[in-house]
């Protein structure tokens, strides 16, 4: 490019505009005009920051897509108006159908159709017999899976009041515990003067956003460790392609035990085939077995009847489920292995095939379980793959 300078020569310019400092210095166009360098420079700057305003707005859009993508069918979210409510169909996916080959991200909704909770899970299992539930369409921006809590804690009239962040899937429990060990107390929850069940999770009590739940609580000089009933996680992700077939056949898995426990219960996957929870059995036995591979005990075959809903499966598609048979659990010696086995009425059911590095799971409790093939096992269950994501216990 070229300018003329105050007596008409032409001298040429660097085309980055790294020019003369001169602003009313001419330069001709590629029409064949002249304008001041000024003007030029002013409308090279107004159109970079147009290019830069749109390649922040497409950045903008993107966030928008990569989050409504990371919500699931089926989770169970919390919005400030509605409440809990169940993930149902991601609007983005009908409106893509509906552009066809002209997807203009710009005009996708990104909201998603969700089921609203707006009692407890047995009511609402109840009342959708009966009648359609509420449907909403909510932004996906707006889904949120922590919620905020106010504690006001009572012990020996000292009142102390403090805020919490919440993951809504976890158990009332993981709040309630390390305030046990602070206070060396034992504490009881309440909300609007009901008892609340520590083993439940802020969904299942239907605790909503900036409540309030008053402690009551008693000092001991006991360990609170042992109260705590924890949960070994074994698996990382999960997979619902084919589905994992219940054929008559006995998945197990054996754990060798450093520490004594109770064994209380097991995770369970959900139903890969179906949106709506069922009943279902639950056939299960277990072995003790010494630091020398003999059998110590074997126990019957023994059957529950077990009954979930959507909010008690997390991420990962499985939920925790504590025996019937032994409230208190199964007793497990430092040293010896729990050869557990189960098979349930389920036809096809989410599984893993995870579990190799199931000692690098961060667990409430790191190097006490030592996870072993079952050489009886009738599936092809194993410490790698499928079935029996992780087990609830208690430290003795």
């Amino acid at each position: 490019m070229e300018k003329i300078n105050s007596n008409c020569q032409k001298i040429s310019i660097d085309p980055k505009l790294n020019i003369n400092s001169n602003q009313y210095v001419w330069t001709e166009l590629e029409t064949g005009n002249f304008i001041t360098v000024q003007r030029l420079i002013n409308h090279k700057t107004l159109v970079s920051g147009e290019q830069g305003i749109n390649e922040t707005k497409q950045e903008f859009i993107s966030r928008k897509k990569i989050q409504s993508q990371n919500l699931e069918i089926n989770q169970t979210a919390y919005h400030k108006k509605h409440g809990y409510v169940i993930l149902e169909r991601d609007n983005n996916v009908q409106a893509k159908i509906d552009m066809g080959s002209n997807i203009d991200l710009t005009k996708l909704p990104n909201t998603w159709e969700c089921v609203v909770l707006n009692a407890s899970d047995q009511k609402i299992d109840q009342q959708q017999k009966i009648e359609e539930p509420k449907k909403v369409n909510i932004k996906a921006s707006e889904l949120n899976f922590l919620i905020q809590i106010e504690t006001v804690c009572t012990i020996e009239n000292q009142v102390t009041i403090q805020k919490h962040k919440v993951n809504i899937k976890d158990p009332i429990l993981s709040l309630i515990q390390p305030m046990r060990k602070l206070y060396l107390s034992k504490l009881s929850a309440f909300l609007f003067e009901k008892e609340l069940d520590l083993n439940k999770t802020f969904i299942q009590e239907q605790i909503d956003n900036n409540q309030k739940i008053v402690l009551h609580g008693v000092r001991t000089d006991q360990s609170l460790e042992a109260e705590q009933s924890k949960f070994f996680q074994r698996f990382t992700s999960c997979n619902r392609e084919g589905g994992w077939g219940q054929y008559g056949d006995m998945d197990g898995i054996k754990i060798l035990c450093y520490k004594s426990i109770m064994f209380q219960g097991v995770g369970i996957f959900e139903e890969s085939n179906t949106d709506q929870p069922e009943p279902f059995t639950l056939s299960y036995k277990y072995s003790l077995i010494d630091q020398f591979g003999s059998d110590i005990y074997k126990s019957e075959l023994i059957k529950e009847e077990v009954k979930y809903s959507s909010a008690d499966v997390n991420e990962l598609h499985f939920f925790k489920y504590k025996f019937k048979t032994f409230p208190k659990g199964i007793k497990v010696e430092a040293g010896q292995t729990i050869y557990y086995q189960q098979l349930t009425s389920l036809p096809q059911t989410y599984y893993s095939d995870s579990g190799l590095e199931y000692e690098m799971i961060q667990n409430p409790d790191m190097g006490i379980f030592k996870l072993k093939n079952g050489e009886n096992s009738e599936s092809s269950t194993s410490v790698s793959d499928g079935l029996i994501p992780g087990f609830l216990y208690q430290l003795c």
